[in-house]
């Protein structure tokens, strides 16, 4: 079977089977030595290892070069992409466009905001908010709240919302873009959305080829919108940006939002007779070549998102995807200050108060493909042994680390670094005291090696960052399910069959020091600092040999480092909860000692293999005693206010005053905090 009739195949399969992931699009030229969205001043951090390009052609002729030198599988073009960029190229030039576009203009209609911060839980003001990462750097959400207003998007609407007395009553709602997914950052009177849109379309994960490749249409755009809630009960759309690029995420720091966007680039699609004979190779040499600027690097509604001499590379080629970073005054417009990029791929966000970091992980390349051995020429088509060559050797993955500076008003680029292994998610990360601290699981990708974990520092040298120390050898054959830090202090927990809990100095960022571990069965997938001394977390009970039997809320004592303990453990057999992978579904209300979390259970007949009983999806709110002892205050479920056979699941949780409010996808109820019964419900779809 050819290895282009498979790709065809599988590249159907890929685009209905993965329809909602990343795209790419058309791309227009800034001009040589301009910068757009930059301050008077701002200029990328200078160091010897750090690689700027000085101009628009050094530029063109690296993504030229590391693109040609990508296309690793035999018969296989590199990049297929949605519009031919070479023809949208053509057409803005008819337009009036210039070789490098225009500075994209502030749009009309925006003013200054109040300034209150919203971010983290403010007990004092008698609300909770999101549940962040660092609690001065706020992060978007699907819910906001000042005490006053609520914010939601459900389905592709902002709805804005009166608690007043625990009777939830809409006030106003606005449109918001469709076909894509949403989240809130809430300044003062100032709403601003970050909306995800999709297409059909796959990036795989290798730095060298698979993440730069492109297949099927549609190109991903991130689109901002401002919506003024001065009057709650008008709601108002004061400004829009759209913006080439997938949308990553987002951290705020004051009212400074730094959003960042992956894009790849955009070479168009080769014709169906290319593919008929055989010829994408020729094609994909052709498209590299002819290809303009603009097909490689992301654009706004108006012009360029990034000038040439604000876009610098790693010291080492890390494939031709484009990190870029906007800063934004969420405050005022939706025009960037400040626009820098990075010719990498961006995968996991982590942000301090003084640094942004952007990490992606190498997967291999030339073996594999979301786990699927790569076919080649032979009469046995796929999976035919015999024709298929040895497997290569693959080095264990690594992840490369991208630092930006957000202590001022721009966020230039300060260096790149590599550690050995892969992330677990954003809270593998952690800067403090000039010191980045990353926790990685170490293996590869064809598992001939057991893995272990490390837990590694980089300071920033010379424009890079360098290893200070590193403690490694953790929970051999195991992999890190959940890490915390506080302060000096890492929470590491590891898993296979059970659930190490290391405790880790920090101290001395050059010699990392394990002062204790903690071995019980399950394990937990996230961890809350709750008070001094303690942790709260969430993950899966399980049996001794490993087998997951439930989710579960643990406590842990970490008053003696050396020697932590388990409290407490509060188990739901057959359930999961969404707090496992998404933090901000997370509640901990310390002025009532709550636990509330998202948590759906499905019991089976092991037997038959059906269903018994009806399922539960809701939110379970658990009491923390002072001594660590759990117990469940109640439970709260949407399923009564839904449609017939409707299984709303509950995503997120908030408290004002006395009232926990609960949010899901059809509406939002409101309970009474201390026993749980409803006060009020507004239906929102």
């Amino acid at each position: 079977m050819k290895i282009i009739a498979w790709c065809s195949a599988l590249l159907l399969l890929v685009g209905v089977a993965v329809a909602l992931d990343d795209m790419d699009g058309e791309r227009p030229v800034p001009p040589a030595g301009s910068r757009p969205f930059a301050l008077e001043g701002a200029t990328l951090a200078s160091a010897s290892s750090l690689r700027a390009f000085e101009d628009c052609g050094e530029l063109l002729d690296y993504f030229r070069e590391e693109a040609t030198a990508e296309q690793v599988w035999s018969g296989f073009a590199y990049a297929i992409g949605g519009a031919d960029a070479m023809a949208v190229a053509e057409d803005s030039r008819a337009a009036g466009a210039t070789a490098g576009g225009s500075p994209v203009p502030a749009p009309s209609g925006l003013t200054e905001s109040p300034q209150r911060s919203v971010a983290g839980t403010d007990e004092a003001a008698g609300f909770s908010g999101t549940n962040l990462q660092e609690i001065e750097v706020d992060e978007p959400d699907i819910v906001k709240t000042d005490g006053e207003v609520i914010v939601a998007v459900a389905g592709t609407e902002l709805h804005v919302i009166d608690p007043t007395d625990g009777a939830p009553r809409l006030l106003g709602v606005v449109a918001l873009p469709e076909n894509g997914s949403s989240e809130l950052l809430l300044t003062g009177d100032r709403v601003t959305v970050l909306t995800r849109t999709y297409g059909s379309m796959v990036h795989g994960s290798s730095r060298r080829a698979v993440d730069d490749m492109v297949m099927g249409g549609g190109q991903p755009t991130t689109i901002l919108t401002a919506v003024d809630i001065a009057d709650p009960s008008d709601p108002e759309v004061v400004g829009s940006r759209t913006f080439e690029g997938d949308y990553a995420s987002a951290r705020m720091t004051g009212t400074l939002a730094r959003l960042v966007l992956r894009s790849s680039p955009s070479l168009g699609q080769p014709e169906p007779s290319v593919l008929e004979h055989d010829d994408v190779e020729k094609w994909a040499e052709d498209a590299i070549a002819g290809a303009p600027l603009e097909a490689w690097l992301p654009s706004g509604d108006d012009g360029p998102i990034v000038a040439c001499d604000a876009v610098a590379r790693p010291e080492e080629p890390a494939g031709t995807g484009t990190i870029t970073v906007l800063t934004i005054d969420v405050a005022s417009t939706l025009d960037p200050q400040d626009a820098t990029a990075v010719v990498a791929n961006a995968e996991t966000v982590y942000a301090s108060t003084d640094r942004l970091y952007v990490a992606t992980t190498d997967w291999g390349s030339g073996c594999c493909m979301w786990g699927m051995p790569m076919p080649v020429e032979g009469d046995g088509g796929i999976g035919d042994a015999a024709a298929a060559p040895a497997p290569q050797e693959l080095t264990p993955l690594t992840t490369d680390l991208h630092a930006f500076d957000t202590t001022g008003a721009t966020t230039p680029y300060l260096g790149s670094g590599r550690v050995e292994g892969r992330l677990l998610n954003s809270f593998s990360l952690s800067e403090h005291e000039g010191t980045l601290r990353v926790a990685t699981t170490i293996d590869s990708m064809d598992g001939s090696a057991p893995s272990e974990s490390a837990v590694v520092t980089l300071a920033e040298e010379g424009g890079a960052l360098v290893e200070r120390g590193r403690l490694a050898g953790l929970g051999t054959t195991e992999q890190i399910y959940a890490v915390r830090y506080q302060g000096d202090i890492a929470y590491v927990v590891t898993f296979r069959q059970t659930d190490p809990l290391y405790t880790i100095d920090l101290s001395d960022p050059a010699s990392p020091r394990l002062l204790g571990e903690l071995k019980i069965p399950g394990y937990s997938a996230y961890l809350h600092p709750a008070e001094d001394g303690r942790l709260i977390g969430v993950g899966q009970d399980a049996t001794d040999e490993g087998r997951t039997e439930g989710a579960q809320v643990s406590t842990f004592d970490v008053t003696d480092l050396a020697s932590p303990a388990e409290e407490d453990r509060l188990s739901f057999p057959q359930s999961h909860s969404a707090v496992e992978y998404e933090h901000r579904a997370f509640l901990w209300w310390a002025a009532e000692r709550v636990v509330v979390l998202p948590l759906e259970t499905y019991a089976w007949d092991e037997e038959t293999g059906e269903p018994d009983g009806q399922p539960f999806l809701g939110a379970v709110a658990v009491d923390v005693a002072a001594d660590g002892t759990l117990s469940e205050r109640g439970r709260v479920s949407h399923q009564d206010q839904a449609e017939p056979e409707s299984y709303p699941m509950i995503s997120r949780s908030l408290v004002i005053g006395g009232t926990l409010y609960t949010l899901s996808e059809v509406g939002l109820l409101a309970s009474d905090l201390g026993t749980l019964a409803e006060t009020g419900w507004l239906t929102l779809t």
